[in-house]
């Protein structure tokens, strides 16, 4: 139990860290400042974030009202030049006589070579533009009329003039031409188009068979060049949200798309050719939407625009405002800025103004601290300052119980060196005792010490003959185990003998084997070279293998004779050999016998030798025990000895620690006196504040 509750009561070790060697305001102050530091933080970021959106669907919300602006300028431009071309194609049918009609005849219009001709009122409309002409000088509009040849469409009569003035009847329209591609769908149609670097609203009539097959088509222009380029030069200088740029993209017939107009950019650029390739083919898919709003890469660094584009319809063109992202959210920046500021100038005020309380609350703690001090040096006479009754504030309970402490110490001293005094007279005597046991034990040590040094002597000198007949006889049979190993190895050399005579007769069967086969390999060498003479040209090769046959034939004889004659003669000599090993075998037996006789007499005498050593060590052990006991005896004598000195010493040591410590004139009952300590309520551990409680 008492364990468990002291093992409770262990502190922890104080971490020695920069922190922790800190004052309690300084840390009170430092962590008021991070964590409002970290709340600002976060509140900043929230703002941040907040600002961000709210400028990004600012700016959005300026663009899309921008476009919408544009896209309603352009679409009443464009219904009211294409309902004035609408409603000039019925005067120009009546101007006509009707509606032009193919005669089944054909006529010869220059580039475009024989083409059906087209009659109206009674007369021939291809190359008559009189009609068209009068019409234009009434109301300011261009008419044409075009004509189906095989799969071209041909102008019949025209207002357009080429370089030199020259009316362009007859010239053909291309192919991705916008009103061959109408005629070909035979839709009317009205539209914008660019003709001559000048922009036309143009309506479109088919002209129809009884079939219902398109012939041709009859078609107004109205000059709308002046508003539309009022417009695009609008579009060019017009900013959006401050910062952002309008420009009008027109779709390509390769499904690319190309600059109409713009601030910084020309007409006909390439929408690749400013922005990178990845990008333009993401903005090529974007467009795919009729309206939307993106952030775009603008370049090969982290430049990012924000783009709105818009599709106006009728128009088949692509209304874009762009903008540098960085740009647009600088005034957020710059508000972001003054709250961050004024938050952490608000962040510097609450850890100054904490810091003051914190101070304030522990100036306190600075005289108990001192006080401890002193306490710490031994002067136990320290008046700590007196606190108020039944308070319930921590740095007066801290100092009453620091009181409390100083009075129960004063007295622990003061018994402690009673104590220590007796303690110190007491040692001395058996210190004074306990050195004259230990000399005269040291005496009787001294005596046995010289007869067991006599014992071991004698001792020593019949072991030492003991284990020279031990060695001697172990000599004698290791000479005999030698002997019969020898016999043994000469045995197995005999054996190994006879193995190698066998072994040579049989290699000398397998040479004479060899050298039948070679002879042989010769005689059907000899038959093939034959063969091959008969064969004459055809056998040429064949001889000349069948005489390196031969030739190794004969090689391969030679090889075996010789090496059957060093056989012979290599088992004469191990025959030779074997006779001299048995004879080896018969004088090692002789030497083996007489070791053992040897060895069972040197056995015998270290067995006796051996017998009387065990007696004289018995005789020794017994002198040794006695040493041993008495040896024993003088130590622990010594050991009281020292023990006592020790105590003594150790009390010295307690009466000079006991020193330092200063009372009140030295007196037991003048420590209780040293001051009134009003009764601070005892405090319960569960009472008190969670960061005063003990573990």
């Amino acid at each position: 139990m008492n364990a468990t509750s002291t093992s409770k009561r262990d502190a922890a070790p104080v971490r020695n860290t920069w922190l922790n060697r800190q004052s309690m305001s300084r840390r009170i102050v430092m962590a008021a400042l991070a964590i409002t530091t970290l709340v600002i933080g976060v509140v900043i970021g929230l703002i941040a974030l907040q600002n961000q959106r709210n400028a990004i669907a600012s700016v959005q919300r300026e663009m899309a009202t921008a476009l919408d602006a544009t896209d309603e300028s352009l679409q009443l431009m464009f219904n009211a030049a294409s309902q004035r071309g609408r409603a000039l194609l019925p005067g120009l049918v009546r101007a006509l006589g009707g509606e032009p009609v193919p005669d089944g005849g054909q006529v010869d219009m220059g580039d475009a070579g024989l083409v059906p001709r087209l009659v109206a009122g009674g007369r021939v409309v291809n190359g008559d533009a009189s009609v068209l002409q009068h019409l234009h000088d009434a109301s300011g509009a261009d008419a044409a009329i075009l004509v189906r040849a095989g799969d071209r469409w041909v102008r019949a009569a025209t207002l357009l003039k080429d370089a030199a003035g020259k009316a362009r009847h007859g010239s053909v329209l291309d192919a991705n031409d916008v009103l061959a591609k109408i005629l070909n769908r035979g839709e009317a149609y009205s539209g914008l188009v660019k003709r001559n670097d000048r922009w036309y609203a143009i309506s479109l009539q088919p002209l129809r068979d009884k079939t219902g097959t398109v012939y041709g088509g009859l078609s107004m222009r109205v000059d709308v060049d002046a508003d539309v380029k009022q417009l695009l030069q609008w579009t060019e200088t017009t900013r959006v949200a401050g910062h952002g740029k309008l420009a009008i993209m027109q779709h390509t017939a390769d499904g690319g798309w190309t600059y109409v107009a713009g601030a910084d950019v020309k007409p006909g650029q390439r929408l690749e050719s400013i922005l990178p390739a990845a990008e333009a083919a993401r903005l090529n898919s974007l467009f795919a939407d009729p309206e939307g709003f993106e952030q775009v890469q603008t370049g090969e660094g982290s430049a990012v625009d924000l783009a709105a584009w818009k599709a106006i319809k009728n128009w088949d063109w692509m209304m874009v405002a762009m903008g540098p992202r960085a740009d647009f959210l600088a005034a957020s920046h710059r508000q972001l800025a003054i709250q961050a500021g004024l938050l952490l100038a608000g962040a510097i005020l609450i850890a100054a103004l904490i810091g003051w309380l914190a101070t304030a609350a522990l100036r306190p703690i600075g005289g108990m601290i001192a006080g401890m001090q002193r306490l710490g040096d031994g002067d136990l006479t320290t008046r700590l300052p007196e606190v108020p009754k039944q308070s319930r504030n921590e740095v007066h309970i801290l100092y009453a119980a620091l009181a409390r402490m100083q009075s129960s110490l004063a007295r622990i001293v003061f018994t402690v060196r009673g104590s220590v005094e007796e303690i110190q007279v007491g040692s001395r005597e058996i210190a004074a005792g306990n050195q004259d046991l230990s000399s005269r034990t040291e005496m009787q040590a001294a005596s046995l010490e010289e007869t067991a040094a006599s014992m071991d002597e004698l001792s020593a000198a019949v072991k030492q003959n003991a284990e020279s007949a031990q060695n001697a006889s172990t000599l004698s049979v290791a000479a005999s185990d030698a002997a019969q190993r020898g016999g043994q190895a000469v045995s197995t050399v005999v054996d190994t003998m006879e193995g190698i005579s066998h072994s040579s007769r049989k290699i000398s069967e397998i040479v004479s084997l060899i050298d039948s086969i070679a002879f042989q390999t010769n005689l059907l060498a000899l038959n093939a070279a034959v063969e091959a003479a008969r064969a004459g040209e055809q056998g040429k090769g064949f001889a000349v293998v069948a005489g390196e046959v031969r030739g190794l034939a004969r090689r391969s004889a030679d090889a075996a004779r010789e090496i059957k004659g060093l056989i012979e003669e290599s088992t004469g000599k191990v025959d030779a050999g074997a006779r001299q090993v048995q004879s080896a075998r018969a004088t090692m037996q002789e030497i083996v016998d007489s070791v053992g006789q040897l060895a069972t007499l040197v056995g015998g005498i270290a067995t006796a030798s051996d017998e009387q050593s065990r007696g004289i060590g018995e005789v020794n052990q017994a002198v040794s025990q006695m040493d041993e006991v008495t040896q024993r005896n003088a130590a622990l004598v010594e050991q009281a000895a020292a023990a006592a000195s020790s105590l003594e010493e150790q009390a010295q040591h307690l009466a000079n620690a006991v020193a330092v410590f200063r009372l009140a004139d030295d007196e037991p009952q003048a420590v209780p006196a040293q001051r009134p300590v009003h009764d601070v309520p005892a405090v319960a551990a569960a009472d008190l504040p969670r960061h005063l409680r003990l573990a």
